[in-house]
């Protein structure tokens, strides 16, 4: 497992029809997923070191947190684990990747979409997009229970990246691209935020009229496609799906997206003049990282 030439170019991605016989085909000559393998982890946060903790029940894992640790003699495969900042994050990446020199790289973070293409692009490497999901507080378990989508550039990555993850355990489902699992990852958050600004929103309405918005809302109960949950109508807290909005405004302008933001600001201020602090709580927020 040699990493190809800087600069090589990436074989073309099959049509859709081909897609699974293509990399059913390339997981046939795959070493077996019992074999251990050599894992770096780049980032060992709240995302990073949990995976770090279900890749040592199979492999030989190494953990990296900010610096360039001694190299290796090569590695099978690399998880990056670091958030998202801006788009340095490429160059941070590739320089990890000429550190390490994985047979295959694993882009866990949430991103815009393109930037796993790029990084293969720019280091001319094996690399998967492959999101988190799950709440960071039981992350090591919900990372084990969501299916694992990923997001390959070509059949032999992404076969290898289905190995790898099934060899702990986990399930997996192979998209065609990784800016399908790049823009799956943010418009999943972000359907949260959708639906916590609705929230806000109707809360204002009630306000407004003096009506009970726990009362208000019971009306939707009996509809069956309506979401089963009772959203509550706090602020958008945490470190995931107001930042991912952010991400996703950057690459498209969008007027629903600045509603949620402004909708959240406008409770951020009510709550403020309030006196007290309110969290959407209501239902599970979709992971971060």
């Amino acid at each position: 497992m040699s990493l190809t030439k800087p600069g090589a170019a990436l074989p073309a991605y099959p049509p859709p029809g081909q897609l699974r016989q293509s990399w059913l085909t390339f997981r046939l000559i795959l070493k077996p997923a019992q074999v251990s393998e050599t894992v770096v982890v780049v980032g060992l946060g709240e995302v990073g070191k949990p995976l770090f903790e279900i890749m040592k029940t199979r492999h030989q894992v190494f953990g990296v947190d900010i610096d360039l640790a001694a190299p290796l003699n090569g590695c099978d495969v690399m998880h990056v684990c670091f958030p998202f900042r801006d788009q340095r994050f490429v160059a941070r990446v590739v320089e990890y990747i000429g550190h390490y020199q994985p047979a295959l790289t694993i882009v866990n973070s949430t991103v815009p979409p393109g930037v796993t293409r790029r990084i293969a692009e720019e280091s001319g490497a094996s690399v998967v997009n492959s999101p988190i999901r799950g709440k960071h507080a039981r992350m090591r378990e919900e990372m084990l229970y969501y299916t694992k989508f990923i997001g390959a550039l070509t059949p032999e990555s992404g076969a290898r990246a289905l190995e790898h993850f099934e060899s702990v355990g986990m399930r997996t489902t192979l998209l065609r691209s990784p800016e399908a699992t790049e823009i799956a990852k943010l418009t999943e958050t972000t359907y949260f935020g959708v639906m916590i600004a609705w929230a806000q929103e109707v809360e204002r309405y009630c306000k407004a009229l003096g009506a009970d918005y726990d009362e208000v809302v019971s009306f939707y109960e009996e509809i069956k496609f309506f979401p089963p949950v009772k959203y509550f109508p706090g602020v958008i807290g945490g470190h995931c799906v107001m930042p991912n909005i952010a991400i996703l405004l950057d690459k498209f302008p969008s007027d629903l997206l600045q509603a949620i933001i402004q909708s959240n600001m406008l409770k951020e201020k009510n709550v403020g003049q309030e006196g007290w602090r309110e969290v959407a709580r209501s239902a599970p927020a979709p992971g971060n990282r």
